[in-house]
This record gives structure tokens, C-alpha cells and sequence, in this order.
């Protein structure tokens, strides 16, 4: 398991039942499938389609419900993962086949912080969003649109943005029910969130929520780190080495 909380953030909203599913008749009655915490990705492929994971899924999308993957969830919704180098446990895996793009795992990580602006959201709000790459993986898109505009995060140097030079991320199926990205973190941020559940509402027929409840949520979370960072400081003494040992 990797970056588990990805989508801890949703679950403090108002409107939101987070629940995980161990058994694809866990997924009756969901509007969205998050898919995350992966990191072998071919092997939970596979686990998945045994376990029956991957027609309930496709189940789903074709009664217009939602998926989102993120990293390695984001390559399993696409058509295969290739990994010929063995930079997790080799092989290749057939993907969910809900999005036209292929992966190749590399050897290569990349890591970038950068900020995102959703390409297709139906809701006009502050929905952009701050996150970081951290995957192995090259994900041709073909024919499908991508999800964000991306650029680095202010702050991030020009050396470090040039790891990663990408001005597009992610992609999203015809439909618009699908949607992957390599991007960690976006929920973490209120407008993000915010834009992204109203989007949800509006397909059930519900009124949009204000952001400011969202807003209300991560400055109570702030509040709750500042204190815990206070509270290391004053009982913890923290020494930085400077330079490199010769």
C-alpha cells in the first residue's frame, strides 16, 4: 500500500459515505469508485480480475457511475501495464480497458510538486488543485483527453520542474465517467474537493454546497497539525546535518 490517503479527505465532508469495498458486491449502490493504493501494479491487476473486481467495475461505468484511479490505479483503467524491466514484478497485465491509453513501467521515478486545473469540469468555482507526482510509468494517451493542465508548484525550482516536463496530465473517457491521473494529494485542497462532489450532486439532482463548508473542514485540519507540529517542537530536539560528508 502507497499513498493511502489520497481520498481520506472526502470522507470528513458532510455529504460523503466513504467506504471500502472488499467484494465487488460492495460497489452496488456507489456513485463513484475511487481506485488507489497500489504499488504492484500488474499483480493487483490480476488480483482484481480474479476476484471479479474488474467486470463489477465495468458494471458500473456502464450505468453511469464514476471511477477515478490515481498512479498505479490510473494505468489499471487503461487498455494494458507493461512492465518488461522488472521495475515491480515484471510481466504485463490486461487492463479495465475504460480508458485508450497503455503503460510501460520504467525504472525511473519521477517526483515533481505542481499545481492543476481541472480541463473538464462542468462547475465554475476555485477548483484548481496542488499535488505531486511520484510514479514509474510512461501512459500514452491515444485519443483521449487529458484531465489537468499542469505546471510546477510555486516554490519547486527550475531544475526540479525539469524532471518532469509535462503541460498536460491524466486522462478522461468520451463520456466523461472515467478519469485517471498520476497527480497524489488533489482532494487535500477545499475548491478541488468542493468542485469535484458538486459535479457528483448535480448528476443525482441535488444542489451544489457552498465551498465554504468545505473550507470550514481543512482549517479545522490545519489547526489540528499545527498543534501536533507545536507539540514535537517543544518535546523533541530535531538536528539537521549541513553539507555532505566527505
Amino acid at each position: 500500500m502507497i499513498n493511502i490517503t489520497d481520498f481520506d479527505r472526502l470522507a470528513e465532508e458532510e455529504d460523503v459515505a466513504l467506504r471500502d469495498a472488499a467484494t465487488p458486491g460492495d460497489l452496488a449502490g456507489t456513485d463513484v469508485i475511487a481506485l488507489a493504493r497500489t504499488k504492484n501494479t500488474v499483480e493487483d491487476l490480476r488480483y482484481l480480475g480474479q476476484a471479479g473486481f474488474t467486470e463489477a467495475i465495468r458494471e458500473r461505468v456502464a450505468r453511469r457511475r464514476e471511477v477515478v484511479g490515481i498512479c498505479g490505479s490510473y494505468q489499471m483503467l487503461g487498455r494494458s501495464v507493461a512492465d518488461p524491466d522488472g521495475a515491480e514484478s515484471g510481466g504485463i497485465a490486461e487492463g479495465f480497458g475504460l480508458l485508450n491509453v497503455t503503460t510501460r513501467l520504467l525504472t525511473n521515478k519521477i517526483t515533481r510538486l505542481v499545481e492543476a486545473d481541472p480541463l473538464h469540469f462542468d462547475v465554475e468555482t476555485s477548483s484548481s488543485g496542488r499535488g505531486y507526482f511520484i510514479h514509474m510509468g510512461e501512459t500514452p494517451r491515444g485519443d483521449a483527453r487529458p484531465c489537468f493542465h499542469v505546471r510546477s508548484a510555486r516554490g519547486v525550482s527550475d531544475q526540479q520542474a525539469r524532471t518532469c516536463d509535462v503541460s498536460t496530465d491524466g486522462a478522461v473517457s468520451a463520456g466523461g465517467m472515467v478519469r485517471g491521473t498520476y497527480i497524489h494529494g488533489l482532494f487535500d485542497r477545499a475548491g478541488f474537493r468542493r468542485a469535484w462532489l458538486n459535479r457528483i450532486r448535480l448528476r443525482r439532482g441535488l444542489p451544489p454546497v457552498d465551498i465554504e463548508r468545505s473550507e470550514r473542514f481543512t482549517q479545522r485540519l490545519r489547526k489540528e497539525l499545527d498543534r501536533w507540529a507545536d507539540h514535537l517542537n517543544n518535546h523533541l530536539n530535531v538536528y539537521l546535518p549541513i553539507g555532505r560528508p566527505s
